[in-house]
């Protein structure tokens, strides 16, 4: 989904959001492929709800990620868990994990 596309509800919803000097398939393919997305994301049994949004932005991908939550204590909880620092993290892990050629070439 376009990143102009998404929406977040201040009250429920976290937001992160940055430019990234990775291509927007491979940013892609490290959400939509499994053997990918265990190298940078959480490990299981954690589970989320989240949107993901990829747009071509001059200097890389602009990613945005909203992790959507059931009310405000959730959200509250989930935020002062470290979720900037958590998924900033993991954004790293992705571009670390693009970047070393993982994927071969962007689709």
């Amino acid at each position: 989904m376009p990143s102009s596309q998404l929406s977040a509800d201040p009250e429920l919803d976290l937001v992160l959001e940055r430019v990234v000097d990775v291509p927007r398939a491979l940013v892609w393919r490290a959400w939509t492929e499994p053997e990918h997305l265990v190298k940078w994301f959480c490990p299981l049994p954690f589970v989320m709800s989240a949107l993901i949004g990829l747009a071509d932005v001059p200097g890389g991908t602009k990613y945005t990620a909203i992790a959507r939550h059931g009310d405000v204590a959730a959200r509250q909880t989930h935020e002062q868990m470290g979720f900037h620092a958590g998924w900033g993290k993991a954004l790293d892990q992705l571009v670390e994990h693009a970047k070393a050629g993982h994927f071969g070439s962007a689709r």
